[in-house]
């Protein structure tokens, strides 16, 4: 097998202002699967892309009609599967060249499993995510038996995350497939007792991560604390009681919080640059972050500027005084 390297690319370089100021690139099939595997459309589900032909060909500045052509060059040498109905496209071998790191990375796939829309592609992709890793549990267990691997790993670890957590097109999307899973792997707990609102995390942490004034809030880390959040009864759906004893705030009143936080940065305040970190170690917090409060370092305007009057501390204590009600949203709270 030929050495190969990795590199990691941000998918921010499509909107760069100097990128974007660049020659398109002319339509080709090269060119297109080369920009399918970097598109922001891109989710965390390897080789798993939410778009239409309108949509990329538009990105792409390229006429439709030549989209696809260059995107029927990719059917023919069976780089690509398509359902254009559903909006829906699979890059066939993106498991095998982004394979998750741990169990937890395939657990953390499944808001993003269950929002994908119901069509036979859904099947091809969760079968062909279930070769790969029952293959790659083979090649762990030769590597253990080789001593090349610790042999207290579980070498089916991710095979049974899989199994476990994500369920095929037509069941139950809060069911693990149970025909695809071996009889010793244990029903998941998850069938049988939903979390109230973990339908909504992975629409909450996209517009979270989109209001984000530097696009900052943590990704797919954010939708790992959201859960753990709902999980604790820290964070709860609009219309669940809190439980007792338990600080806990809405869905809702995250996202109002989230906003105060946008605009106290733009402000020119500090506050916590990836979210996702916030509510992992200060979601009992009762009061607003310091981060929110304080001054971000940094030049500011010079004298002969025209800027905010006054001193920034002054004024948000102004704020925050002409407005109570809305420095309320920002606390933590402990009734429904």
């Amino acid at each position: 097998m030929p050495t190969s390297f990795y590199r990691l690319v941000d998918t921010h370089i499509h909107g760069d202002e100097k990128v974007r100021a660049l020659t398109p690139e002319p339509p080709s099939g090269r060119g297109l699967f080369k920009h399918l595997l970097i598109c922001p459309e891109l989710g965390p589900l390897p080789g798993v892309i939410r778009a239409r032909a309108a949509g990329l060909a538009e990105s792409l500045e390229w006429p439709l009609e030549a989209f696809h052509a260059c995107f029927t060059e990719l059917l023919r040498e069976g780089l690509v599967q398509v359902d254009w109905n559903a909006g829906l496209i699979f890059l066939t071998n993106g498991i095998r060249f982004t394979p998750p790191n741990n169990p937890s990375q395939v657990i953390g796939w499944l808001p993003h499993w269950n929002a994908l829309p119901d069509t036979p592609l859904k099947t091809v992709i969760w079968e062909r995510y279930r070769a790969h890793f029952e293959a790659d549990a083979e090649k762990r267990k030769r590597e253990i038996r080789a001593g090349l691997r610790d042999k207290k790993q579980d070498p089916e670890a991710l095979l049974k995350a899989f199994l476990q957590n994500l369920a095929k097109r037509g069941s139950d999307p809060e069911t693990p497939p149970s025909k695809a899973a071996p009889p010793s792997l244990p029903e998941s707990p998850r069938a049988a007792a939903p979390i109230p609102g973990e339908s909504l995390l992975a629409q909450l942490a996209e517009d979270l991560q989109a209001a984000h004034p530097r696009g900052l809030a943590g990704g797919t880390d954010l939708q790992h604390a959201l859960l753990h959040a709902l999980k604790t009864g820290e964070l709860r759906a609009d219309a669940t009681a809190a439980r007792p004893g338990v600080q806990s705030i809405t869905l809702t009143e995250l996202r109002e919080r989230h906003a105060a936080w946008c605009a106290a940065w733009a402000a020119d305040a500090s506050l916590p640059m990836n979210l996702a970190n916030w509510i992992n170690k200060r979601r009992c917090w009762r009061e607003q972050p310091p981060e929110a409060r304080g001054h971000r370092p940094g030049p500011r305007s010079a004298p002969n500027e025209k800027g905010p009057p006054g001193n920034l501390a002054e004024s948000l204590e102004e704020l925050a005084h002409r407005d109570e009600e809305s420095l309320r949203t920002l606390e933590w709270r402990t009734g429904a």
